[in-house]
């Protein structure tokens, strides 16, 4: 994601191992492209407001909002300076681009372990931990269905067509029983059946990338109908609403119209797998009016590996009530390497890392916190479904605090926890973590091991610590600093099966566990840029 003034709304699918030159902290924009919020004057044309602001007018996005065009050789920061001394405009803005959050794709079948966690390895070999879910067997013996609820999944689309979403489509009735091409329930869009799709400004709201898709079916594939997966929720009114395009990106202007549609067409929960650097006033005004009409607003972390608490990403990182910001995590419950995190701005985690659900004409495998966060929608539609009337303050509340703590996720976010689906329906109260309980294993001994300070590029070193008769272990790091989703440390067993990843700020932290006596770590660094590396001084063991 890019930050000059724009938003690059992407996809937040992510594979730092694959992606090529490493990402600018500066947002994307489309050239010559700003969104203007002007002083209402029911007189003025549209016409009249080109000419005044020496530009086109592509379009009105909200009642006093309007995108323009400028010429695209001017630069932002001149264009932006004579927009905001127009005694016409009270808000000027570059139309930022933001795109989804996945990790490479894979046909291999898994089982869903974000689910139902049987300890199975995933195609990259890590062994799962029983009980790193979010207990949705549990739950579903109390409830599977939210056929009442309407979920906004606001993405590339949904493919409808797909045998485990057909049945779980939102139906705009008017629209439905009405005429092609007219706007019958005049709501200002033309054959908005399931949705709308504000890039070709028409209701075809087919998912030509897939990234929609796939949050659509963990959210809601359609249960116990004998095929392919099935959702947190296994019916739930799923709304498509299109503004991100074949590549996975789309515009703020475009966002904004997605997230007013999802509001007038009174959706009570929106999932946002997207996101990007930079700040937009005119996203949060729209945002805003979401929590206004008691709208819940989940909102995948990101894909960075970074802390949301010192860098800003929108719009998980916005400042308002109604948003649930949400992290990945493994089938072990480490910290996803390509995860964003924060103390205080993500809330929570949920399963991110190798989930297996819907794409257009089949099943595929991603990782994200794009992934994670339609978990999190699905038990929200989940709850929702038991008491229609829970305000969205309520229903964030009980979100959060039915989270069930997670040892690696301590102090990396602000539950500390994992979405859990079970105590978020059933109301019990969540078991509790000491915080100082990374293994609280009975025996812990001081031990020393480290690396340069800092790192050579290109460094590579494998450490190997023993404890004869133990059986299982986990180090405690004083430092760990290396270059996020880089330059990696991987926790494997004597026998080489791994057991977790981890790149970016770990200090204080205590490792992922690694059964038996002996636990190996493997130090890969890039050739680029240098880090201080790590001190081991504990050694935590039974």
């Amino acid at each position: 994601m890019d930050s000059r003034f724009v938003i690059a709304f992407v996809v937040l699918f992510c594979s730092p191992a694959l992606a090529g030159p490493k990402k600018s902290s500066t947002p994307e924009i489309v050239p010559g492209q700003y969104l203007v919020q002007i002083h209402q004057n029911p007189k003025t044309t549209l016409a009249q407001i080109g000419q005044n602001l020496n530009a086109r007018v592509v379009e009105q996005i909200r009642p006093d909002v309007y995108l323009i065009e400028r010429n695209k050789n001017e630069p932002v920061a001149s264009a932006l300076r004579k927009l905001q001394a127009n005694s016409m405009v009270t808000l000027a803005e570059p139309n930022m681009i933001v795109r989804t959050s996945k990790m490479p794709n894979d046909a291999e079948y898994v089982k869903l372990w974000g689910l139902t966690n049987h300890g199975d390895a995933d195609k990259d070999g890590l062994r799962g931990l029983k009980g790193v879910d979010i207990q949705a067997e549990r739950a579903w013996e109390q409830i599977n269905s939210a056929q009442s609820v309407v979920v906004a999944v606001i993405d590339t689309g949904i493919d409808f067509s797909h045998p485990d979403l057909a049945g779980n489509q939102w139906v705009n009735v008017p629209e439905a029983q009405g005429e092609a091409g007219v706007d019958d329930d005049q709501n200002g869009f033309i054959d908005d059946i399931h949705g709308f799709n504000f890039i070709g400004n028409n209701g075809n709201v087919q998912d030509d990338y897939g990234h929609g898709t796939h949050c659509a079916g963990t959210i809601g594939a359609t249960g116990d109908n004998g095929i392919g997966v099935v959702g947190v929720a296994w019916n739930v009114r799923l709304m498509a609403l299109k503004f991100l395009d074949a590549y996975g990106s789309g515009t703020i202007a475009d966002a904004v119209k997605a997230i007013d549609y999802a509001r007038l067409m009174k959706a009570q929960i929106l999932n946002n797998s997207w996101g990007g650097v930079g700040t937009s006033e005119i996203l949060k005004r729209a945002i805003a009016d979401t929590q206004t009409a008691g709208q819940l607003f989940i909102a995948a972390a990101g894909n960075n590996g970074a802390d949301n608490d010192t860098t800003a990403i929108q719009p998980a990182g916005l400042p308002f009530d109604n948003i649930i910001s949400v992290a990945a995590v493994d089938n072990r419950g480490n910290l996803a390497e390509f995860s964003n995190f924060g103390a205080q701005t993500v809330h929570l985690v949920a399963p991110g890392v190798n989930i297996f659900s819907t794409t257009p004409g089949g099943y595929e495998m991603n990782s994200g916190t794009s992934m994670a966060a339609p978990h999190v929608t699905g038990v929200a539609a989940l709850v929702l479904s038991q008491n229609a009337s829970m305000t969205y303050g309520e229903l964030k509340a009980r979100i959060l605090e039915s989270a069930r703590p997670l040892v690696l996720t301590q102090g990396r976010v602000k539950t500390a926890g994992i979405v859990d689906a079970y105590f978020a329906v059933s109301g019990e109260e969540p078991p509790k973590l000491d915080p100082n309980d990374p293994a609280l294993f009975a025996n812990q001994i001081s031990y020393s091991a480290s690396t340069p300070h800092p790192y050579p590029n290109g460094y590579s070193e494998t450490f190997r610590i023993t404890i004869p008769g133990a059986k299982r272990i986990s180090v405690r790091f004083s430092k760990f600093s290396t270059e996020s989703l880089y330059d990696k440390v991987y926790f494997e067993t004597a026998s080489g099966e791994k057991r977790g990843v981890w790149s970016g700020n770990r200090t204080g932290q205590y490792s992922p566990v690694v059964e038996g006596d002996t636990m190996i770590l493997k130090v890969k660094a890039d050739t680029t840029k240098r880090d201080e590396g790590f001190d081991i001084d504990l050694v935590a063991y039974e």
